[in-house]
């Protein structure tokens, strides 16, 4: 018997091109829309872009702390 091993691995990756095109056929399609999700972003962009270690641990907001939810929620 021939190794089916190509056919599984076919397989998987046709199902995942699927997914993957079903996951994000929207993506950057609508706007953010609640008002918060503006400064969440900027938090997040805002740790990417810093220097140094504490910027993963305290995020900021404008260059200040920002503390609003604690770490994890």
């Amino acid at each position: 018997m021939p190794p089916r091993l190509p056919h599984v691995l076919a397989g998987a990756a046709l199902l995942g091109l699927v997914a993957g095109g079903l996951f994000f056929q929207d993506l950057g399609r609508y706007p953010l829309s609640d008002p918060d999700e503006a400064r969440h972003a900027e938090v997040a962009r805002e740790m990417v872009v810093a220097h140094g270690w504490q910027r993963l641990v305290l995020p900021t907001f404008e260059l200040q702390s920002y503390r609003e939810k604690p770490p994890g929620h």
